[in-house]
């Protein structure tokens, strides 16, 4: 094999010495300099944890007046169509109508009285 010089070349793998493995060494307190680059790592995951959060919030508050806006719109509608036919009823002339109609309507006008 050409070599190239001033290129360090290793001895044949049959040649070559290893050597025993060290003893793991306890691991060090960390550093304050090291807490704090380790605390900035997590500040933007926290940051956009917060910022998500606070989106989720801001949605749910305009979700909830949303919703009480519509319901106060469905009951006014739902008033509306309560005296729509309760003014129906009214106009209804019991002396017209069938004898097995009349009690039902009687006792419907009686109650539509009663709220007034």
């Amino acid at each position: 094999m050409p070599t190239v010089p001033g290129l360090h070349q290793l001895p044949p793998k049959s040649q070559r010495q290893m050597r025993p493995m060290q003893p793991m060494q306890p691991m060090q307190p960390m550093q304050p300099r090291e807490m704090m680059e380790s605390e900035r790592r997590q500040g933007p995951e926290r940051a956009k944890e917060t910022k998500w959060k606070e989106e989720m919030v801001k949605v749910h508050r305009e979700l909830a007046v949303q919703t009480k806006a519509q319901n106060e719109i469905l009951t006014q509608q739902k008033e509306a169509i309560i005296d729509m036919a309760d003014k129906l009823i009214m106009k209804i002339d019991i002396e017209t109508i069938s004898v097995a109609r009349r009690g039902f309507f009687e006792w419907k006008q009686g109650k539509i009285l009663e709220k007034m």
